[in-house]
This record gives structure tokens, sequence and C-alpha cells, in this order.
């Protein structure tokens, strides 16, 4: 039997804001344990110092502004990033505020806990990406309310920011014309007249948007780019980036990315139709009552056995994604379906528009369709203003694996290191000056103090040092050493454009090299005593000399002899 979970009392309501309190409270406090040596520092190292940031220009910018007014430390930016993300999920509330609930309050509270327990203190372009889309999502939703043309004015106007923020969410410009004419089919449904009626105002309205883009998108990029020779730089180095990507051997390739998403959509389809068979197995009636029972918890411990078993330990990388996407998707169709049999065809249009919006962040990215989820989640409580969700007690029950699940991959997963819950794994402070606060494996802090403490005592800042291999963004960031060439996110040591790139610098300037191929562990240092990498053998035979270090190699230049 369905019963209504949500009372009207003050007090469940207040307890509610202090479930969502605590939930971003816990936001901030994770962002002081776990430290990943390359996605976070990868990017920082871009702001800082490279002259190439045509496609995610603005992002580097936002984050430049506010390294210099907050500082450059780890604990700082993750700061910014758990207060954009809590922005993500209040601004659109903000917008309709008037019809804030209990339900909204709670999943709120939810999706902020979600988003916890993924990679949410990873620095980078995606969270401004975040930031720009929800205003644009906010502002396109009240634009169709409202008819007003000043918020599709703000729309075109963040629309290009979103651009600025990363090239590739251009892709906003199409989808959202597509879903201006879904709004407008929806609206002849609702009225009972023929698409042909607004015709005229989704033309007028579409060229006022594409106009605008353009001309923001001009004038923004001259301001930026300071004189109309950078403007043109920006625009060759753009096209040289589109037709790199369409190399077979780039990871951003056409055919690399079709390869993910078919990947990632097919696991997606899969968990879709996991949760419509438990959909069906709870639909389905038996005479007797016991037997009801026993089938309600055969259902129940089926999916807590996909969640703990299938998810976690069959699928295990990035298995969350398509999990809590599926399970937003889920509950979109399934009200959908509702608000198609009740002619609600506003709440079907916003269901659908989340659906898109979804699709930019993962557009262009190499990592399939992991990027997908977070808008979803992030977005969730904003359905609850105009869809009133009925939860069943089965549905709590339900709620709970979910959050269980959350739990687990939070405090078993920091940031791509170990247990929350360790006080060995994840307690150990670095005496660095830029990771401050953070609390990591004494692995690894041995690891990066060693590394740290040589180049500090044996060389200047005047030495040429060329750090190499998959976890060396890190240590660019702490020594602020700037790369000596535009290096790859990977640093492959078997990738032979990249040893091309890196063989041309050694030959040159002659740096010190440090190669440091993986994270500090045993796996690592039974590599480092193993056969010589095609990237060593290129160093060595420039007269170099190894000096193995345990979990990293230095390579000193000996003299040429004339």
């Amino acid at each position: 039997m369905n019963k209504h979970f949500f009372l009207t009392h003050n007090a469940k309501k207040y307890a509610l804001y202090i479930v969502l309190f605590a939930s971003a409270l816990f936001l901030f406090f994770i962002n002081f344990f776990g430290l990943d040596f390359t996605d976070s520092f990868y990017h920082l190292n871009n702001i800082e110092h490279s002259q190439e940031k045509y496609m995610t220009f603005l992002s580097y910018t936002l984050l430049g502004f506010w390294t210099h007014f907050f500082g450059d430390t780890l604990i700082s930016l993750r700061i910014f990033n758990s207060t954009v993300t809590l922005l993500v999920v209040f601004i659109p509330l903000l917008f309709f505020r008037k019809k804030i609930n209990n339900q909204t309050i709670l999943f709120s509270a939810i999706a902020i806990f979600i988003l916890t327990s993924t990679h949410s203190n990873v620095v980078g372009y995606d969270i401004i990406t975040r930031l720009f889309l929800i205003l644009v999502f906010a502002l396109f939703v009240k634009f169709v309310h409202t008819g007003k043309t000043y918020f599709l004015i703000l729309v075109g106007l963040f629309s290009i920011l979103l651009t600025g923020a990363r090239l590739q969410n251009i892709i906003i410009v199409p989808i959202l014309l597509s879903l201006y004419f879904i709004h407008y089919y929806f609206k002849a449904l609702k009225n009972n007249k023929r698409v042909g009626t607004y015709v005229n105002t989704f033309i007028k309205h579409s060229i006022i948007y594409v106009l605008l883009i353009a001309a923001l998108g001009i004038t923004g990029l001259l301001v930026f780019f300071n004189d109309p020779s950078h403007f043109l730089n920006a625009i060759y180095a753009i096209i040289q980036n589109l037709i790199h990507s369409s190399s077979p051997h780039n990871s951003h390739s056409f055919r690399a990315l079709l390869d993910a998403y078919i990947i990632d959509f097919i696991k997606l389809l899969q968990y879709l139709g996991f949760l419509f068979f438990i959909k069906y197995l709870h639909s389905f009636k038996v005479k007797s009552q016991v037997a009801q029972y026993v089938l309600s918890g055969f259902t129940v411990l089926l999916f807590a056995f996909f969640t703990f078993v299938g998810v976690i330990y069959v699928d295990k990388n990035f298995s969350f994604s398509p999990y809590y996407a599926s399970i937003v998707l889920f509950i979109f169709l399934i009200s959908s379906r509702q608000s198609i049999h009740e002619k609600r065809y506003d709440q079907l249009f916003l269901f659908i528009t989340i659906v898109f919006f979804s699709l930019i962040p993962p557009f262009g990215s190499n990592t399939g369709l992991f990027k997908y989820f977070p808008f979803l989640v992030s977005v969730f409580p904003v359905t609850t203003l105009f869809y009133r969700y009925r939860i069943s007690r089965t549905a709590i029950i339900y709620l709970m694996i979910i959050l269980l699940y959350a739990s687990y991959t939070r405090l078993n997963h920091t940031n791509e290191d170990g247990r929350l819950t360790s006080h060995i794994q994840t307690n150990t402070t670095v005496d660095i000056p830029k990771l401050k606060h953070i609390r990591t494996s004494p692995e690894r802090v041995q690891y990066l103090e060693n590394v740290y403490s040589d180049y500090e005592n044996d060389f200047s800042e005047q030495t040429e040092i060329l750090f190499f291999g998959r976890v060396s963004h890190i240590v660019y960031y702490i020594t602020g050493k700037k790369p000596l060439y535009k290096q790859t996110f990977w640093m492959q040591p078997d990738n032979p454009g990249e040893i091309a790139k890196a063989e041309r610098v050694i030959k040159n300037k002659r740096p010190v090299v440090y190669y440091m191929p993986g994270y500090p562990d045993k796996e690592n240092r039974e590599k480092l005593k193993q056969e010589y990498s095609p990237f060593e053998k290129m160093v060595i035979s420039l007269g170099y000399i190894e000096k193995n270090k345990g979990q990293y190699k230095r390579y000193e230049p000996q003299p040429i002899s004339p």
C-alpha cells in the first residue's frame, strides 16, 4: 500500500534541513582526504603554465582567478569545487523557490551526498561546465514558463560562457533549439492546436538566440585574446585540435569516443533492463499474502545483490556512473508515462530537458558516458517542484540500499586512494606547502616528500628538469616547475609520439629526467626493476646515468665529449 512518507509538520521540515546541512558539511569535510596524482594536477598545471588554453580558456581563467585571490593550494581548489557543487544543486531551486517542499529538501540532501561519493573533489573544467550548464538550464526553463525575451537573452549569454568553459559544449545550441521545438509541440498538444501555429514564434526566438551566440562568441574571443592576430591564432589552434582528434591514434579520435559511448550505453541499457525487471517482479501479483511478502523480500534482496555484488565487484571501474544514471532515468521513464497519461506535458518536457542537457558534459569526452550522471543527479531535486513523487515503504528500502552504496563508494574508494574508514590508509598529512591539510596513505606521503626533498636539496630553480610519467603531473604542481614541452595526460613510456617529443627536448636542453610511471605501490616497484621501458632506453642512449630511487628513477646527463 502506498503512503505519503512526507508530513507537513514543521518539525519534519526542520529535520530535513538538518539532514541537508549535514550532507553539505560532509561534502566539505571529505576534501581533506584522498589524493589522486593525475586528473586535478593535469588541469592545475595547464592553468599555471599552458599557453594553449583555447579549448577550455574560460574554465582555466576562472580557476586562475580563484587561485589568485584564495591561493593555489589543493585544499583551496577543492573548497571551490565543493562550493560550485552546492550551487549546481541550489541555483535552479532559487528560480522556483516558492515551490520548494519537503521532497525538494530531502532529494537535495541525497543528491549532494551521492555527488560526494564520487569524484566530486577532482579539480578541472568539468565543474565550471556544470555551473554554467545549470544556469542555462534554469534560465531556459524560466523562459519556457514565462515567454519573456530577457530570459532568452540570458540563456544566450550563459550558453556562450558554457562554450568558453569547454569548446565541446557548443553542442548546447542544437540541443536547446531542439528542446524549444519540442516545447511548442507539447504546447500545441496541450491547447489542441497545430504545431504550425507557433512556427513564427519559434523561428523568431531561434534566430535571436543563434545571432546572440555568434555575436557574443566573436566579441568574447576578441576581448579575451586581446587583438585580431591572437584571435586568429586561437581559431587556427582550435581547427588543428579538431583535425588532430580525427587521427585514429588519438585518445579523443571520433572512433575512440564512439566506442566508449557504445560500451557505456550498452551498460546503461543493461542496468535499466534490470530495474524494469525489478518493477515487473513487484507488480506481479500472487493470491497468497505470505507468498506476496516473500516475493517482495526476494526482489529487494535481488536489487541489493545487484548493487553490492554486480555493480561493485563485477563492473568495478566507474560503475557508479551507469548505476546512478539508470536509477534517475528509470524514475523519469516511469513518471513520464504517468505524465503522458494525465496529459501533463510541462512535466514531460522537464524530464526530456534534463535528459538532453545531461548529454552535454560527456560530449567529446574519452571517458564515455561517465560524465552523464552528475548533472542528472544534481538537477533531480528540481523535478519535485513540478512533480509529486509517491514513495512507498518498499521504495524507502530501495533508497536506503542506494545510500548504503553511496556510503560504501565514498568510504572505500577515496579519490583514487585508500579507504576513508582506515586510519592507516588515508590519515597521514603531507608536509608540502601546496598539499597542506590533505591526508593520504603513508606510502604516498613518503613518495611525494622524497621526490620533493630530492628536488629541493639537489637542484636550483634554474636547473632544467623533465618529469615524465603518468603520476608526474602532481610533481610539476608541488615543485612549480614548468613542463619543457606540451605533455599528454598519460605520458606513456611506450608511446612513440610522446617519446619523440621528449627526445627532441632532451637533446636540446639536457635536463635532469625524473621517470615516474606509476603510483607508489609494490607493482610499480617491481616494474622499475624489470626491463627498461622504450622511454628509458631513449634517455640512456643519449648519455644519461640512472639513479634508482625505489619508486621512481632519476636520470642525470653526463658531459658530452667534444
